[in-house]
């Protein structure tokens, strides 16, 4: 049994890091593909986002999250998907 407990700890803490690699690898492919104007990038940080979404659900079932983490969770994807773009957004307007 604590055997198991420490396998759902690791596998929660490595899907905690993948969450983190994967949102810089989808926020840096959507700046290059900004700044290249290359569809490639597009399409590797929308594969990148794919990669965090897994991830994420990776989290949430290895650390058994539920009610108020499903929700914070959620909103971390969310901010995820909004920031990158709007990160953008803002330094296109301020330069």
């Amino acid at each position: 049994m604590n055997n198991q407990i420490e396998i759902q700890i690791l596998t929660g803490a490595i899907s905690g890091g993948m969450v983190v690699i994967f949102g810089a690898a989808y926020a840096l492919f959507f700046a290059l593909s900004n700044l290249f104007r290359e569809k490639y990038f597009m399409k590797l940080s929308y594969i990148s986002y794919i990669f965090l979404f897994i991830s994420v659900i990776f989290l949430i079932e290895s650390l058994n999250l539920q009610s108020g983490w499903l929700i914070l969770t959620l909103i971390m994807l969310i901010g995820y998907w909004f920031a990158p773009r709007i990160i953008w957004h803002l330094c296109a307007e301020t330069h």
